[in-house]
């Protein structure tokens, strides 16, 4: 029997049950993140006050930031596993 599970306009059809517990965690911190985000901006990412430009700025600010974090992690392991 297929299990079919809507997501908005998207069907999906599977033959079993999937366990979507990582996919429904990520959603819940990205309503988190969009509640935070309206309570320290007083606006959601629908604001138009934005230019595109604007938006790659904030969005290249941020890979920077995962970059560094990224690094960060790398070297704690690298420390961890020298002989």
């Amino acid at each position: 029997m297929e299990q079919d599970t809507s997501y908005g306009r998207i069907n999906v059809s599977y033959d079993h049950k999937p366990d979507f517990s990582v996919e429904e965690s990520v959603i819940l911190e990205i309503k988190d993140r969009a509640k935070k985000g309206y309570a320290k901006y007083g606006t959601t990412m629908t604001r138009q006050d934005l230019s595109t430009r604007d938006w790659l700025q904030h969005a290249l600010e941020e890979a920077l930031d995962l970059a560094i974090y990224l690094k960060r992690v790398i070297r704690d392991l690298d420390a961890q596993n020298k002989p």
